[in-house]
């Protein structure tokens, strides 16, 4: 198997709302380096329908869904994401008030897309931040979020919140919601580490749920099969090869891309909505930005032996949601 090339991030650890791109967008992110900043029950497996393309991905965060969990915990019940895998445990992100003081005898338990509950345990509650690590166990197969070192929170882009709202009056049950907007603003050194406000409208539930993005500096999205085709071997195809594949593609600026494939970046962790200091709710939700909170687990996450995290083309989300990818590799 041939295998992309490793390069390592390195960046000044303790900052929270910057950090030095990597040379290569598409290496790996690695952890060892600093860091600042029924039907539904096979739906874990990710079918050519739930595939956002084109105009649909800037509001169809379907594919989003998949790292998400339903957490309950001491608190109110929550969400929680996806961000890593190991053997057959899955590391996830939560909110401390989802997970809550879990007592001696309590139990903590997350659901998957599949409806499927799992056993989980708490790795790490972080002070600063509103947030804590958990872990559970499966032989299922789910998905991690893809976590991009270069694409992080910035005034303007869009933002997608995706998470488990509870039932309410209006609603009388609860469900898993996916909902775009924009971020509105970022505040370094926000109280609880809720640094980013962003438009995306959020419920009770949503809390500890994913927030994502579609846009990067510097591209259009992050999808695509290649950056160069003449260097990597692993997409070394001629444009006849494509063409005669039956299977459709874009080509934009020398580079080809997977049937229009954009794969969700998490950026943050959803918790909050914003309060006016008189009183009610402005109507923005709140998160912590994700490379911060790695920051806080990183010391966690190595000793239980993740050293990196895969870039876009080396996810499974990407691997499974990519018809050329499944065709041709």
């Amino acid at each position: 198997m041939i295998q992309f090339r490793k390069i390592s991030l390195a960046l000044t650890i303790g900052l929270i709302t910057s950090f030095i791109p990597m040379p290569n967008a598409y290496s790996e992110f690695s952890l060892e380096g600093n860091i600042s900043e029924e039907k539904d029950e096979k739906r874990y497996l990710i079918s050519k329908s739930d595939v956002p393309t084109g105009q649909d991905a800037q509001v169809n965060g379907k594919l989003g869904d998949f790292p998400v969990l339903e957490v309950f915990g001491a608190g109110a019940p929550g969400s929680g994401v996806i961000i890593a895998k190991k053997g057959n445990y899955y590391y996830a992100i939560s909110a401390n008030h989802v997970i809550g003081e879990l007592l001696k005898g309590d139990e903590l338990e997350v659901k998957t897309i599949d409806k499927v509950y799992h056993t989980a345990e708490v790795l790490v509650q972080d002070n600063e931040f509103d947030a804590a690590l958990i872990r559970f166990n499966s032989n299922n197969k789910y998905y991690p979020a893809l976590i991009d070192p270069n694409t992080t929170a910035t005034n303007g882009i869009a933002s997608i919140a995706n998470g488990y709202a509870l039932a309410s009056k209006e609603a009388k049950s609860g469900y898993l919601r996916s909902s775009s907007g924009k971020v509105i603003s970022v505040i370094p050194g926000n109280k609880d580490g809720y640094n980013i406000l962003y438009s995306s409208p959020t419920n009770v539930g949503m809390s500890g749920g994913a927030i994502y993005t579609i846009r990067t500096k510097g591209r259009q999205a992050i999808h695509g099969m290649t950056q160069n085709l003449s260097t990597d071997k692993r997409y070394i195809k001629a444009k006849e090869d494509w063409d005669n594949s039956g299977i459709s593609y874009t080509k934009y600026k020398g580079e080809f891309y997977c049937n229009s494939l954009w794969t969700p970046a998490l950026i943050g962790i959803h918790g909050r909505a914003e309060s006016y200091r008189a009183g009610g709710k402005s109507g923005a939700s709140m998160g912590m930005p994700i490379l911060p909170l790695l920051s806080k687990f990183q010391k966690t996450l190595l000793e239980h032996g993740i050293k990196s995290l895969p870039h876009e083309l080396d996810t499974e989300m990407f691997k499974d949601a990519c018809e050329i990818y499944k065709a041709n590799y």
